[in-house]
């Protein structure tokens, strides 16, 4: 009996274009300098938020990552 390889979905990074950047509102802006301040507080390298959107198919992930310099 063969063993089959399970084809797991892989993760894609997408880069917003920048005028849809210019539409977020101030709250999502609020809501990223608020992840940046708890993981400067525990010395983390990123956080991430994930949210499952009601009716829709998808889970939305927001993620911060700390840039080496």
């Amino acid at each position: 009996m063969k063993r089959r390889k399970r084809n797991r979905g892989k993760a894609r990074n997408l880069s917003l274009p920048m005028w849809l950047k210019l539409r977020m509102d101030d709250s999502f802006f609020g809501q990223v300098k608020w992840m940046i301040d708890s993981a400067e507080e525990c010395n983390a390298d990123s956080v991430r938020v994930r949210l499952v959107l009601k009716r829709t198919p998808w889970i939305a992930t927001l993620e911060v990552k700390r840039h080496d310099n």
